[in-house]
């Protein structure tokens, strides 16, 4: 029975212990985290984007500094709400070049994207 009580202890403190966005991890090991659902500025943080605006900056969630920035209007990517399960994404192009770069952050970091099938095309879980 101690063992169990240990076992149980130990999964309920690391459990608790997760206190980055979505309760993943920490900004100890969250590097950057980027949501459309919040943070993404038409300009240099104080306007929100809305439906349409160009993307100049899209802010970090993680806890960190290092917010992604774009400051060429042509290369920016747009905001578009609604659109994976009801919540916004921020979309990006390859034919505009649209990109984005974070400064101040130590390292790399991966960059986790989901990319949308057109119209008509079957998905699967992969």
């Amino acid at each position: 029975m101690r063992l169990l009580w240990s076992v149980i202890t130990v999964w309920a403190a690391n459990a608790i212990a997760q206190t980055g966005p979505g309760g993943i991890g920490s900004s100890a090991n969250n590097v950057i985290w980027l949501s459309a659902e919040s943070g993404v500025y038409k300009n240099a943080g104080t306007t929100l984007a809305t439906s349409g605006d160009a993307v100049q900056q899209w802010n970090n969630s993680s806890g960190n500094t290092g917010h992604a920035q774009q400051p060429t209007l042509a290369n920016r990517p747009k905001f578009v709400p609604g659109v994976v399960n009801g919540l916004p994404v921020v979309r990006f192009t390859a034919a505009s070049g649209t990109r984005m770069a974070a400064t101040g952050l130590n390292g790399t970091c991966p960059l986790v994207c989901r990319r949308e099938p057109k119209a008509g095309m079957a998905t699967s879980p992969r």
